[in-house]
């Protein structure tokens, strides 16, 4: 005789599985995000961005077009312009919030 009792927590099981399997990349994906504020006007953009970490662990990178922030945990998130920027930017942290103030090449 088959318990029905047991029959159902392994189907349960298996699709507790099946639903970790599919969703796991969507779940990774969110996990990691940060929350980005982004506005310009007709010489800069400016750009805050929570990250709750320490300021030490921020590296901010600058290319022709678009700037990169980099994580010491290995979270990084390249942002691209429409338009060229100056390699100097302004940069302000204070309670884990990341401020930048971008000129426009």
């Amino acid at each position: 005789m088959v318990d029905e009792e047991d029959e159902f927590r392994k189907i349960m099981k298996e699709m507790g599985k099946i639903f970790e399997e599919v969703f796991k990349d969507v779940m990774e994906q969110f996990s990691g995000e940060k929350i980005f504020e982004i506005n310009e006007d007709d010489k800069k953009i400016y750009i805050t961005v929570e990250l709750n970490a320490e300021e030490e662990d921020i590296k901010v990178k600058v290319y022709k077009n678009a700037i990169e922030i980099r994580l010491k945990n290995g979270w990084a998130k390249k942002i691209d312009f429409p338009c060229k920027i100056k390699k100097k930017i302004k940069k302000t942290f204070k309670n884990g919030i990341l401020d930048l103030e971008i000129e426009k090449a």
